[in-house]
């Protein structure tokens, strides 16, 4: 059966550099932008506030604590970073377990952040991908690797009964899953799905359906292109939904939020760079309401 086409999502914000990570939390949406370095939040009465702001650093994964503090990862500096009333303080130091860029970040109802890293330079001439790890930060700031051998994990997700952490595995083009233990660690390395066409999976969240949507920049075919939009794919493979996003643009990342999280919420940008990013200012959020629900976490 031949995937269903969403209608063309609204643009409810233009002009940001690279927004990432989106999230809906105590009833309106967050994100960062990257390559500015801000973590923002569009709040329901349309108005644009900035939460968090790291002057020449370039913030990335999103999450809350059980008591409301706000996580941000910093890319470079392989810092996660814990604000409230105004205030930021290191929460986790992640550089004696990393040896490049930390990208996304998801936080359990426990306080316990996943977060993601490519494994290699992202912006060296040539790339060599190798294998890397998930890296799990207790709520206290320890950290430790939670798992190993995954090819460039990027977006993350947890099944509404914290059981499962989903993985988007950029470099092997595929959707993964972990067992959750009761310590966190992560076991049982699976393939959920092979995103078709070449895609390469980027942000992800899931719905009480059991799919995953994501976000898919760019395809092998085209590296340079502007990808698939977002795609719902289920166990195995299959496609049963796509979006358009704003011709030009890639689609980055996406969550459910809105009343009854039926808002798809996407992140989408026509460049990634940071020079040229921050020059085009063509960043935008784009939204489109559908007859599925939010799951799980982000």
């Amino acid at each position: 059966m031949a995937a269903i086409t969403l209608p063309q999502p609204e643009i409810v914000l233009d002009g940001l550099a690279m927004p990432e990570a989106p999230r809906w939390y105590g009833g309106a949406f967050y994100f960062s932008d990257i390559w500015s370095g801000r973590v923002l939040r569009l709040g329901p009465d349309g108005g644009l506030y900035t939460v968090a702001e790291f002057p020449g650093r370039h913030a990335s994964g999103l999450g809350f604590l059980p008591n409301g503090d706000l996580l941000t990862v910093l890319m470079d500096e392989r810092l996660v970073m814990r604000s409230s009333g105004g205030k930021s303080v290191v929460h986790a130091d992640l550089r004696p377990l990393t040896r490049f860029h930390i990208n996304d970040m998801v936080v359990d109802g426990q306080g316990r952040a996943y977060v993601s890293q490519p494994g290699f330079d992202m912006w060296a001439e040539t790339i060599e991908p190798r294998t890397t790890d998930i890296i799990l930060i207790e709520p206290d700031g320890r950290a430790r690797i939670a798992a190993s051998g995954l090819h460039s994990p990027n977006g993350l997700a947890i099944s509404p009964d914290g059981s499962t952490l989903f993985v988007a595995e950029s470099s092997a083009g595929c959707i993964s899953t972990f067992a959750i233990a009761a310590d966190g660690l992560l076991s049982g390395h699976s393939v959920f799905a092979q995103l078709p066409d070449g895609g390469i999976p980027d942000g992800i969240c899931l719905d009480d359906s059991g799919g995953v949507w994501v976000g898919v920049p760019v395809s092998l075919a085209r590296l340079d292109g502007h990808g698939l939009g977002v795609r719902r794919i289920v166990a195995g493979g299959g496609v049963t939904h796509t979006v358009p996003v704003s011709a030009g643009h890639r689609a980055l990342a996406c969550v459910f939020g809105g009343a009854g999280r039926r808002s798809l919420h996407i992140c989408t940008a026509d460049v990634v760079r940071p020079d040229q990013a921050l020059a085009a200012r063509a960043g935008r959020i784009e939204r489109v309401d559908i007859d599925f629900r939010g799951a799980g976490l982000p």
